[in-house]
């Protein structure tokens, strides 16, 4: 009887402890992006009066307007310092004016532990809540995180990044509204500042 005793309060030691340890592993993130793009290009195609066929690639956009975004991360400590989620979000562009969905992954490595500075790179599918803007897209981001709020239940971080962004407009509506203009794609090159809440 006291084996059995001894062995049921280990057990429920050890499932207290393995979930107390399983809290600890998961956490939620949510940051607010500005971003301003250092260079966009488009790649498009026409037709002109002499019924001959143009590619354009890479015409340099003057794109100055900022972009603001939203983000939400469910995180994983797959190791001591290193995260894996998954993330969604929403990005609106002003020039051109686009609204995008965002559905993708995250992975973070933390120098220290989780409540000090860390690196993070995340990769998205960008999905447009307009189909005559442009059809889909991809985006890849690094970046660097540091704490200047740390509370027991709330971590508060400025964080720095760069990112590229390829939007495909295969039979969307055209930028220039050259004749018989056909989009073919944009690419961003932007960097930004985002304020993340970790909880």
């Amino acid at each position: 009887m006291k084996k059995l005793a001894v062995l049921i309060l280990t057990f429920i030691s050890l499932y207290g402890y393995g979930q107390d340890k399983s809290c600890e592993k998961w956490y939620s993130n949510i940051e607010f992006d500005v971003i301003i793009h250092k260079k966009a290009t488009y790649s498009y195609s026409y037709i002109d009066n002499s019924n001959e066929k143009h590619v354009i690639w890479d015409e340099e956009l003057n794109n100055k307007k900022i972009a603001f975004g939203l983000t939400y991360s469910y995180n994983y400590m797959l190791f001591k310092k290193m995260s894996i989620g998954v993330l969604t979000g929403y990005k609106k562009y002003n020039q051109p004016d686009f609204s995008i969905l965002e559905l993708g992954g995250i992975m973070k490595f933390f120098f220290v532990d989780t409540n000090n500075v860390f690196l993070y790179g995340l990769v998205t599918s960008e999905i447009s809540t307009n189909k005559n803007q442009f059809k889909s897209g991809t985006n890849a981001r690094i970046g660097i995180g540091v704490p200047i709020i740390k509370r027991d239940k709330f971590n508060i971080s400025l964080n720095l990044f760069k990112e590229q962004q390829l939007l495909r407009l295969d039979g969307a509506e055209s930028l220039f509204n050259y004749e018989q203009e056909k989009p073919g794609d944009i690419i961003f090159k932007s960097y930004g500042l985002s304020t993340g809440i970790k909880f």
